[in-house]
């Protein structure tokens, strides 16, 4: 009888944890974070075990309140609950996203050649007029970034070329579910 290696008597070899996710959240966010949960991709591993599968699913109630934060729902509540006992284990992620956050005030002020040359105001005016994420309407991360980029790009059309964003806060307040966006324009020189 020859052997490669210690075989341990009795021992059998480790099986793979299966599992489901079972995602309770309002549509369209339980398609975005079926989309994009880590958990979701890790069903049809082999080598899963309860410990990974817990740890996945603590890390996927950290993502869920991150994405659901972008989204704009930052006073949301998330659970994970790790269910076992049955051939195919049960990760269920429930969200409850509360009230999305709403924009209220909206402040942009300017500052460089823009403020004083004669072009400037009908510039500035634009900027204003264009301004994407107005009072009264969801606050989301990525409007946010596409608001600030269409209006720089706004005002850094000639003669303005150097403008930049010198300032900006988007000031959220989770138990009013507003927020605040404060942004400052540094146009340059002309």
């Amino acid at each position: 009888l020859s052997c490669n290696g210690p075989v341990a008597v009795g021992a059998e070899p480790a099986v793979a944890l299966r599992f489901s996710v079972v995602i309770d959240a309002p549509q369209p966010l339980a398609a975005m974070l079926e989309q994009g949960l880590d958990i979701v991709r890790w069903q049809h591993d082999e080598r899963m075990t309860l410990p990974l599968l817990r740890r996945l699913a603590d890390e996927a109630r950290r993502t869920t309140e991150q994405a659901l934060a972008a989204e704009g729902y930052f006073s949301a509540r998330v659970t994970t609950t790790v269910e076992t006992g049955t051939p195919v284990a049960t990760v269920r992620i429930h969200v409850a996203p509360g009230a999305r956050t709403v924009v209220n005030t909206v402040k942009l002020q300017f500052r460089g050649a823009v403020t004083s040359d004669s072009a400037g105001a009908g510039r500035i005016g634009n900027v204003r007029r264009n301004w994407l994420l107005a009072e009264g309407r969801p606050f989301r991360q990525e409007n946010w970034d596409s608001a600030k980029r269409a209006a720089l790009n706004e005002l850094a059309r000639p003669p303005y070329a150097a403008a930049r964003i010198a300032d900006n806060a988007a000031l959220v307040d989770p138990q009013r579910n507003t927020a605040g966006l404060d942004l400052e324009f540094d146009s340059g020189p002309a």
